[in-house]
């Protein structure tokens, strides 16, 4: 399957039925799609937290809106995208852009130090997308990682329905995640119920391309 392929085939799953579970294999594949996603300055801000068995669904699905928990028990996996703010990247004079990226950079210590402070400076400064960096990085990895999913033949969901706060507490209390990360994006995959009536409302509604494009 190309990308242009996997592009026209994926849609939004309304409802899943059983089928073949989903592997290790499967699970590493999609994580190496997301795994490999751009981000600002490679900061890598962006993580993912993989809820495969029925139990853990079942539990984790509470921290989504009623119309969204069938969906998450339904699927074969969900995925929570989590991301760290720039303030936390901020801490400790910036060694966690260290560790994700600097480190590996082949010049000295003091050079590295210097990378940092420039990539501080400009987002603390000028750049007005400074608190979103992360949200960008989760959605590029969801882009990523559902598209890997419709190669592998699995369907797929976005979910905004999240109750943010009640999650990201479960989610701290779990361990998942570190004081400060926070939610961005989460979606399952699974096999479509192509019987469901939820699935045959209306195929893939697009506006005329005419209205979302503009060549200068």
């Amino acid at each position: 399957m190309t990308v242009k392929e996997a592009i026209q085939k994926r849609k939004t799953t309304k409802r899943y039925k059983d089928g073949k579970e989903i592997t290790e294999a499967q699970i590493a594949t999609l994580i190496d799609a997301g795994h490999l996603a751009p981000s600002a300055n490679n900061l890598q801000n962006s993580k993912i937290i993989v809820v495969k068995s029925a139990a853990a669904r079942k539990e984790y699905a509470q921290g989504f809106e009623g119309f969204n928990q069938l969906n998450i028990n339904q699927s074969q996996a969900l995925f929570i995208l989590v991301g760290t703010p720039w303030k936390m990247e901020m801490l400790n004079n910036g060694q966690r852009i260290y560790d994700a990226d600097i480190h590996a950079y082949d010049v000295s210590e003091a050079k590295k130090r210097e990378f940092i402070n420039g990539i501080m400076t400009y987002y603390a400064t000028f750049s007005g997308y400074t608190d979103s960096l992360d949200i960008y990085s989760s959605a590029i990895q969801f882009s990523f990682m559902v598209l890997q999913a419709t190669e592998l033949g699995f369907d797929s969901t976005p979910m905004l329905g999240i109750k943010k706060n009640a999650l990201e507490k479960f989610l701290l209390d779990k361990g998942d995640i570190k004081q400060g990360e926070r939610v961005n994006m989460a979606f399952t995959i699974g096999y479509a119920d192509s019987d469901a009536p939820e699935n045959k409302m209306h195929g893939r509604i697009r506006v005329p391309k005419e209205q979302i494009y503009k060549i200068v």
